[in-house]
């Protein structure tokens, strides 16, 4: 539940204690563990019947996997999924869209210099899952998208760290 404020800001409300069915984990590969501890009880609140996705879509997604099978004790359930306590499970996903960040600096009257940031969309690449679903809500906003196979999805992101080495 959300709700909007004078200045068009977004709270989300009462959600402090709702089960997440899904969550796309963007983060740095060493904030991984944190943010997912930080929710953990909130994921594995999810019924059996329904367990909720984590989808890993990060630079370092294979090491940021690893450590989740370490920290949370997590299982290999069948190809390109893993799961937790059957209550969570985990999927890789990895996207070619390039993008860089500007900076430029900007002297004010009294000599200080300001940066200024913004982001430059380099090419339109595209997203690759290895949930279905993902990839389905992907291409419904026009992204190219693919599903993967859990070995294909490993061959892809080695091929990734190979050419960002």
């Amino acid at each position: 539940e959300t709700n909007t404020t004078e200045d068009g800001t977004h709270n989300l409300q009462n959600h402090e204690n709702s089960p997440i069915k899904c969550l796309l984990l963007c983060t740095k590969a060493n904030d991984a563990i944190p943010a997912l501890n930080s929710v953990w009880d909130r994921l594995i609140s999810s019924p059996l019947s329904s367990p909720a996705k984590v989808i890993i879509l990060s630079n370092g997604a294979l090491a940021i996997r690893d450590a989740i099978y370490k920290h949370f004790g997590g299982h290999n359930a069948g190809p390109g999924t893993h799961t937790f306590d059957q209550r969570v499970q985990i999927f890789l996903a990895t996207t070619t869209h390039g993008a860089y960040k500007n900076q430029s600096s900007q002297s004010t009257n009294n000599g200080e210099n300001i940066c200024h940031y913004s982001t430059t969309h380099a090419g339109e690449g595209s997203t690759h899952c290895t949930n279905e679903e993902f990839v389905h809500m992907c291409q419904s906003i026009g992204w190219k998208s693919a599903v993967l196979s859990d070995f294909d999805m490993n061959v892809m992101l080695w091929k990734k760290l190979a050419v960002n080495c």
